[in-house]
């Protein structure tokens, strides 16, 4: 016969906890040492941000205690599930987009330079952005776009045949975000039928597409 000797381990000891959000639900996906000693945390927040759920930052000293937070995202749904430190001191962030992409939901990176003494500094990622919400959509969504200058800017949708539909938006727009609904009409005021439609933003020397479907 065999005799076993059970040993019993402790568990190790709690050196400290910490809770992080606001009034609605947060989730953390992601968390990594960083070469400083603290950490930094990825997920999403519903309590912060401009969206139904944004990518959240959160990065704290070697106690975690909060050293700076940061949003990403506009209306939509952005969940941040992993992120990394990169060799110049950066971080690197991977997750899904419902704010920006091609689709109603797409892969996301952001990359971050390295951490100085300014938090505008933190973040380097494209100022000029463009999305709708929802996607897909019925009967209206909500284009938004954002634009780092004061730029001449040329909204438009068309269909897959690269037929003119309707034309959003054709003026001068001041630095900044911006929104515009598309209700499902041509120019003419006539409803449109189901399918995948585009809408291209131009300005001065950038252009940007963007897909979208309708489903009635």
């Amino acid at each position: 016969m065999l005799n076993f000797t059970y040993c019993s381990i402790p568990p190790p000891d709690t050196l400290w906890t910490q809770t992080y959000g606001g009034e609605y639900n947060e989730r953390a996906h992601s968390v990594q040492q960083t070469s400083d000693g603290g950490y930094i945390v990825a997920g999403v927040t519903w309590s912060y941000g401009a969206g139904s759920g944004a990518f959240w930052l959160v990065k704290t000293d070697g106690n975690g205690n909060e050293d700076w937070t940061q949003t990403y995202g506009i209306p939509g749904s952005d969940y941040a599930n992993s992120i990394k430190q990169t060799a110049d001191g950066g971080y690197i962030i991977a997750g899904d987009t419902g704010s920006y992409g091609a689709g109603s939901c797409d892969f996301w990176l952001v990359r971050l330079s390295a951490e100085t003494d300014s938090e505008d500094d933190i973040i380097s990622i494209d100022p000029f952005q463009l999305s709708n919400h929802p996607n897909p959509f019925n009967p209206e969504t909500t284009i938004s776009f954002s634009i780092p200058t004061d730029s001449a800017i040329n909204l438009i949708v068309y269909n897959i045949k690269g037929q003119l539909i309707k034309s959003l938006v054709n003026e001068i727009k001041p630095i900044g975000e911006h929104t515009v609904i598309w209700d499902g009409r041509d120019d003419n005021g006539k409803p449109v039928s189901s399918g995948i439609y585009f809408y291209k933003l131009k300005t001065n020397n950038i252009e940007k597409t963007r897909k979208m479907i309708l489903m009635k």
